[in-house]
């Protein structure tokens, strides 16, 4: 929809509008039929009027790096219709491992209509994917693996941190949490940071857990995002 359609009042009127829903920016702009770069003009046209970027608030982001891309893979699985739907997929195994995150358009996936205060990734990386999370402005906690293979501390690091910093850096009234994870182990550390009134999103896959999903304030699928956040090699 083109932005000449609205005046700076009726631009002025659609962000008051979004604010009192509640929903995040990329809800709203699906309950609006509006795609997201049409409604950030509009939202950001008028400087004097308001700044967007302040009024949304800042975004708070932690991600479990190793549960997203695996996941992703497993979907990327079905897209390309290696398997028939996402429980053959769990039930064989069966992943893309040609399919890998873009860290950079990640990054400004969350930063769509918002300001990101801090994004942070867990998770065991190769030293490539390290630096490429580094050079696109990410704090990494690289943890190590068990013996079997199997990441050690990686979920606990994560929700140690989402937790102590929700509890003493965000704003209930203004701030936003995101958590990007699947995994039912983080219901204990959502169930902490609503019981402090803060607003907590979950974005991931929509195959994630339905406990998480559930329990989280709000849930965000990626499912539409999955070559626009990642891109896969031949």
């Amino acid at each position: 929809m083109p932005k000449s359609r609205y005046s700076d009042d009726q631009a002025y009127e659609l962000f008051v509008q979004f604010k009192r829903s509640k929903l995040t920016l990329m809800a709203f702009c699906t309950r609006e039929g509006l795609t997201y770069s049409t409604i950030y003009s509009l939202f950001r046209r008028n400087t004097d009027n308001f700044d967007a970027r302040q009024r949304l608030g800042r975004r708070f982001v932690y991600i479990d790096n190793s549960n997203l891309l695996v996941e992703g893979r497993r979907l990327s699985a079905v897209k390309k219709r290696m398997v028939q739907n996402i429980h053959e997929a769990h039930q064989t195994n069966k992943i893309d491992t040609n399919y890998f995150l873009d860290y950079i358009s990640l990054h400004r996936f969350f930063a769509l209509g918002g300001r990101v205060e801090r994004i942070s990734s867990y998770g065991v990386l190769d030293q490539v994917h390290h630096q490429d999370m580094l050079d696109a402005g990410f704090n990494v906690y690289s943890g190590t693996k068990s013996f079997s293979g199997h990441e050690k501390g990686v979920d606990v690091a994560l929700a140690t941190d989402m937790v102590a910093d929700g509890l003493s850096m965000l704003d209930p009234e203004r701030d936003n949490l995101i958590l990007v994870s699947g995994d039912a182990d983080y219901v204990p550390a959502v169930q902490r940071l609503k019981g402090a009134g803060l607003h907590v999103q979950v974005v991931f896959w929509s195959h994630g857990s339905i406990r998480l999903i559930n329990e989280a304030s709000e849930f965000t699928p990626l499912d539409d995002w999955l070559m626009k956040v990642g891109y896969t090699r031949r």
